[in-house]
C-alpha cells in the first residue's frame, strides 16, 4: 500500500472517530488547620495521651490535591472508549501510601468502554462505586476530614503517629481490610431504568515473593453489588461488598548449628481474612435543604495458625442536612455506633462523629472553606481494656478546581 493510500484511510478514519482529551483536578491550601489525635493504650486506668499539630499552608485537609487527565474517544456504533489517571500532587514521585507505586496515576488509572443502550465497563485500579458509596448519603462535605463515616470503609492501622485529624474513627492491622481503591478491578454500570441503576464490581489482586525473608504468595479478592434508584428529589441505594484474602509465610530455611546437624525445615503457614462491608442510604432534596441517612454494618475476620480473631464487628447510623444559601453552601452531619469486635462486652466501643462546614463561592471554581470535625473510638463502660483513639481537626481553606 503506497503512502496515498494510507494517508487516505487516516482522514476518512477521523470522519467517524472523535477524541478528546481533558485536564483537570483541584488544588487545595489551608492557610490555617489544626489537628488532634488523642489515644489511650488498652488498660482501663491508662491515662490519656494527647499529639498536636497547627500548620498554614498544608495541603490535603478538606480534599485531596489531584491532577486528572481523561480522554474519550468515539467507536461509533453508539460505543465510546475513555481513560481516566488521577495524580495526587501532594504525593509524588513515590511517597503515596494508598498505592502500591508513585508517578502518574498512582491514585486512580482506569479504561472505560461505554454503550449508550447499556451502561458503562470499567476496568483499572479506582475507587468502586459499592465500597464506598454510603458516604453520598452521609450528609458531610468532606470524605477527608474528620466527622466523616468515610473512615468506615479504609483499613489503616491503629497506630496514629502523624496522622492529625485523620478521618478514620476505627483501626485495623490487617492493610488488605480495604473497601476504597482496589487494583485489577472491573466494574459494570448500567445505564438508568425507571430509576433504577445496578453497579456490579469484582478485582483480583496476588503478588508472589519467595525471598525467604518475605512472606511467600498473597492474594486478595474483592466483590461489590450496588443497587440505586432516583425519582425526582428522592434516592434510595443498598450497597453489598464482601473481601477475601491469603498470605502465604515463607518457609524457613533448614541450617546447621555444626556438621552434621541439621534442623528440620518448618512449614508454610498460612494467614487468611474475610469480612463484609453492607450499607443502605436515602437522601431528599426539599428544595431549601436536603436531608440524608444511611446505615452500615462491617465484619471482618482473620484466622493464623488456626486461631480466628474478629477483627471488626461495626454498626454505624448517619444523619445530615445540608442548605445552600446563596453563595454559601452550609453542612452538618452527625454519626453513632458500635464496634463489639473485642471478646465479650469488656471490649466493646463506641463509635461517634461528627461535622460541620460552611462554603463560600468566591468564583465558579475557587472555593473559601472552613470546617471542623471529629471521629471518636472510645470505652463503652470502665471496665474496658481496648485501646481508644480521637481525630479532630479544625480547616480554614481555599479550594480551586480546574
Amino acid at each position: 500500500m503506497n503512502v496515498a493510500a494510507l494517508a487516505t484511510l487516516a482522514v476518512a478514519g477521523t470522519s467517524f472517530a472523535q477524541s478528546s482529551v481533558t485536564i483537570g483536578g483541584i488544588v487545595e491550601i489551608a492557610p490555617f488547620h489544626t489537628g488532634t489525635v488523642t489515644t489511650r493504650d488498652a488498660g482501663a486506668e491508662n491515662p490519656e495521651v494527647q499529639r498536636k499539630s497547627t500548620r498554614t499552608a498544608g495541603p490535603n485537609t478538606w480534599a485531596t490535591s489531584v491532577l486528572n487527565i481523561s480522554g474519550t474517544e468515539d467507536l461509533g456504533g453508539g460505543l465510546s472508549a475513555s481513560f481516566f489517571l488521577m495524580t495526587g500532587l501532594g504525593t509524588l514521585p513515590n511517597t503515596n501510601t494508598n498505592a502500591a507505586d508513585g508517578g502518574i496515576g498512582n491514585r486512580e488509572r482506569s479504561l472505560s468502554v461505554t454503550s449508550k443502550d447499556l451502561g458503562t465497563l470499567r476496568f483499572g485500579r479506582f475507587v468502586a462505586a459499592p465500597g464506598t458509596g454510603f458516604h453520598a448519603f452521609s450528609g458531610a462535605g468532606s470524605a477527608t476530614m474528620p466527622g466523616s463515616s468515610y473512615g468506615f470503609s479504609q483499613g489503616h492501622s491503629a497506630t496514629a503517629a502523624g496522622d492529625f485529624g485523620h478521618n478514620n474513627f476505627h483501626a485495623n492491622a490487617n492493610p488488605n481490610a480495604n473497601y476504597e481503591r482496589q487494583n485489577n478491578l472491573l466494574q459494570f454500570t448500567s445505564n438508568a431504568m425507571n430509576g433504577f441503576t445496578v453497579t456490579v464490581a469484582h478485582g483480583r489482586d496476588s503478588l508472589d515473593r519467595t525471598d525467604v525473608t518475605r512472606p511467600g504468595e498473597t492474594k486478595n479478592e474483592y466483590t461489590g453489588v450496588q443497587l440505586g434508584y432516583v425519582a425526582g428529589p428522592l434516592s434510595l441505594a443498598v450497597g453489598i461488598n464482601e473481601r477475601k484474602g491469603e498470605t502465604e509465610a515463607a518457609a524457613a530455611v533448614p541450617f546447621s548449628l555444626g556438621p552434621p546437624t541439621i534442623l528440620p525445615v518448618d512449614a508454610v503457614t498460612n494467614s487468611t481474612n474475610k469480612g463484609s462491608l453492607n450499607w443502605v442510604g436515602a437522601s431528599y432534596n426539599f428544595g431549601p435543604f436536603a436531608l440524608f441517612g444511611h446505615h452500615a454494618t462491617r465484619e471482618e475476620e482473620t484466622t493464623s495458625a488456626g486461631v480466628t480473631t474478629t477483627a471488626n464487628d461495626m454498626k454505624i447510623t448517619g444523619l445530615g442536612i445540608s442548605a445552600p444559601i446563596g453563595a454559601w453552601t452550609l453542612r452538618a452531619s452527625a454519626n453513632s455506633g458500635k464496634d463489639s469486635r473485642g471478646v465479650g462486652n469488656a471490649d466493646n466501643m463506641k463509635l461517634a462523629g461528627h461535622q460541620v462546614s460552611a462554603v463560600y463561592a468566591l468564583s465558579k471554581r475557587t472555593s473559601l472553606i472552613a470546617a471542623a470535625g471529629k471521629n471518636e473510638y472510645k470505652r463503652d463502660g470502665a471496665e474496658s481494656t481496648a485501646a481508644t483513639r480521637k481525630y479532630e481537626s479544625k480547616t480554614l481553606t481555599v479550594m480551586h478546581t480546574f
